[in-house]
């Protein structure tokens, strides 16, 4: 497993899908209110769920809040570097 890789064992359970999902197929969410969209890597329409996005930040690891309704997987975005004091 490199650096860039989640356990197989790393799911998260979202209400309405009967599988759990892979936290490494996860790509990002969007917050919409009281729901969240996740979008999955191979995936083009987004899973709903009726969770806020607080609770996902809280439960996916190394996952970056970038604005108020996006959280990106630190792990299928490209690198962030910094120059001249812009990112």
């Amino acid at each position: 497993m490199n650096e860039h890789s989640y356990p197989t064992d790393q799911t998260i359970k979202i209400p309405g899908v009967t599988k759990p999902i892979p936290i490494g197929s996860i790509t990002h969410c969007k917050g919409d209110g009281n729901y969240t969209r996740v979008y999955l890597q191979g995936l083009q329409k987004p899973i709903i769920a009726t969770q806020t996005l607080k609770l996902f930040e809280s439960q996916l690891p190394n996952f970056l809040r970038v604005s108020k309704s996006t959280l990106i997987s630190l792990h299928s975005s490209p690198p962030i570097t910094r120059t001249n004091g812009h990112v």
